[in-house]
C-alpha cells in the first residue's frame, strides 16, 4: 500500500530563507574566478563555518585558497565565534593576504 500524503514542503521552508548576497572578491580571488564580484545565495543566519563552506561549495573554483582567506560582512571582519546573521543587500568580501615580494 503506497502512500498518498508525502510532506512537500519541508524544504520549502529552508530555500524561502534563502537570500541573494554579493561576493566582492579580491586578489587572488578575483583572479580564481575571473570576476570583481558574484552573487550567491545564503540562508539568514548561519554558522561561520557554514558560511565558509556554503561560500566555497559555490564558488569552487576558490578552493585552492579556501584555508588562506579571511570573510567580512559588510567591511566588517567576521568572527569565527559568533553566528552571522546577513540580511538582503549586505556584501560579503572574501580578501585573501597579501603576499610580499
Amino acid at each position: 500500500m503506497s502512500s498518498t500524503t508525502t510532506p512537500t514542503n519541508t524544504k520549502s521552508n529552508s530555500s524561502s530563507d534563502l537570500i541573494k548576497i554579493k561576493v566582492l572578491l579580491f586578489a587572488k580571488a578575483r583572479d580564481l574566478v575571473g570576476e570583481d564580484s558574484v552573487y550567491i545565495s545564503l540562508p539568514r543566519k548561519i554558522e561561520y563555518q557554514e558560511l565558509v563552506n556554503s561560500i566555497f561549495q559555490q564558488l569552487s573554483s576558490l578552493e585552492a585558497i579556501k584555508k588562506t582567506v579571511v570573510l567580512a560582512l559588510n567591511e566588517e571582519y567576521i568572527k569565527e565565534s559568533e553566528p552571522v546573521s546577513i540580511k538582503e543587500g549586505d556584501t560579503i568580501a572574501i580578501i585573501t593576504p597579501i603576499s610580499s615580494g
